[in-house]
């Protein structure tokens, strides 16, 4: 169970552990203010649990009967391709190696979003590819994403991002809604040579 200070992500967060005989939590000498509060758990898997922040304000009186429900946090999986291109200057460049690109999720910062803990937005780091370009953003907090490839390979460049489908979803246009528990699949992001520097 996390508890932080409403306005200072700077204060280090306070943790409280469930009794081992039930499922209450208490925290102790809590100074007056307003506190976001929360459950998270994870799985030997790194596979990430949350429940709904909670804002609590302490007042001169003991906060009781808060329940907190952890929900599994959404993932993205998908894959990164390799276009060929047919433009005499931009063949036979070096193709790019899977495992020096990540894929990342990145929310959007709406006042909502801000009132979010930082910790929470963070759980959702980027993902490495695997030999095949195929990856999977885990950990990721209800709100809106749009999606990066991170590479360093020169002369390539992203020239598309999308999710496959009978009609594709172009994820560059629209933001992409994630809500506890989805598992979206089929992201594709395409690579060509040809860019620029």
């Amino acid at each position: 169970i996390n508890l932080t200070a409403v306005g200072d992500e700077s204060v280090p967060v306070t943790y409280s552990f469930p009794e081992k005989k039930g499922r209450s939590f208490s925290f102790i000498g809590v100074p007056e203010g307003d506190y976001n509060l929360y459950a998270s758990s994870y799985s030997q898997t790194r596979v990430y649990g949350l429940s709904d922040v909670k804002r609590i304000k302490v007042r001169g009186a003991d906060v009781t009967d808060i329940e907190l429900t952890a929900r599994p946090l959404a993932s993205v999986a998908g894959r990164l391709t390799l276009e060929e291109t047919k433009v005499p200057e931009c063949t036979e460049k070096p193709r790019p190696l899977f495992q020096e690109m990540t894929v990342g999720a990145w929310h959007n910062d709406t006042e909502a979003a801000k009132e979010i803990p930082q910790s929470i937005w963070s759980l959702g780091a980027p993902a490495k590819l695997d030999a095949g370009g195929s990856f999977v953003v885990r950990n990721l907090a209800p709100g809106d994403y749009y999606f990066a490839a991170r590479l360093q390979a020169k002369n390539w460049y992203v020239r598309s991002i999308q999710f496959a489908g009978i009609k594709p979803v172009d994820a560059t246009r629209a933001w992409t809604n994630l809500k506890f528990g989805d598992q979206l699949s089929g992201l594709t992001i395409t690579l060509t040579p040809g860019g620029a520097s």
